[in-house]
């Protein structure tokens, strides 16, 4: 599908598109919340499934974020959200991954372990970003990766630049997708499939959000082991 306007269609300025985004926020709402009541109110045993209704209460979530990340990942693709400068010790960072998803993992359960590689350091870098990219990563991991599958999160500081990688023994991206993957909103078509919750957003705001710090992600794995993505970023802004 050609989206791009043809002659007759009036240009439409970013600012213009984030103003139908949050039309779309308040129209879009109405709808799914009422669905979200109505499963609430589902009786599984007459003849549903209990775990249809639940996956059908993540999308409602998901749904209700949609115009959210829609616009985040304008602001950031745009250049528009910067990130702000401060200094972030890695040891502060691996505590509060740790914190935010050891319970999740728990809950799975999975294998999980959050280590900081080497000596500690201090790096120039907006903390919250990193804090939500890394996260992001974690999320997708546990996410995809079956119950009782192993997760890494490792955090290291090399020379010029440091390092964030989060590892999982699950089912992996093939590796003609792994660049589609980092486009917003691109799902694979096993995944849904299986109706695994989600719609695609998290490589894609990590793959903008670490651009934005000046740094790369890439993502790869031996065959059959998963899936390994590396954030790298300077330690020093350039």
């Amino acid at each position: 599908m050609d989206i791009l306007p043809d002659s007759t269609t009036p240009a439409l300025g970013f600012d213009e598109l984030s103003s139908v985004l949050d039309h779309l926020d308040r129209e879009f709402s109405r709808p799914v919340m009422a669905l979200q009541e109505a499963l609430t109110r589902l009786d599984p045993t007459d003849g549903g499934r209990l775990d249809l209704v639940r996956t059908l209460s993540t999308l409602c979530d998901d749904l209700l974020d949609l115009p959210g990340d829609f616009r985040d990942y304008l602001q950031l693709a745009r250049g528009s959200t910067r990130s702000e400068p401060g200094t972030l010790r890695l040891s502060k960072l691996r505590d509060e991954i740790d914190h935010r998803l050891a319970p999740l993992a728990a809950s799975r359960p999975q294998d999980w372990l959050c280590t900081l590689e080497g000596e500690d350091a201090e790096v120039s870098a907006d903390p919250a970003t990193c804090v939500e990219l890394l996260s992001h990563l974690a999320e997708n991991a546990l996410r995809y990766a079956p119950a009782g599958e192993s997760i890494r999160v490792s955090i290291e500081k090399l020379g010029e630049t440091w390092r964030m990688t989060v590892a999982d023994t699950g089912p992996g991206i093939p590796e003609s997708e792994r660049e589609r993957m980092l486009l917003p909103f691109t799902r694979l078509a096993r995944d849904v499939k299986l109706e695994i919750p989600g719609v695609g957003r998290g490589l894609a705001f990590c793959h903008a959000a670490a651009d934005r710090m000046g740094g790369s992600i890439t993502l790869n794995a031996p065959p059959g082991l998963g899936l390994r993505a590396v954030v790298e970023l300077p330690r020093e802004p350039n």
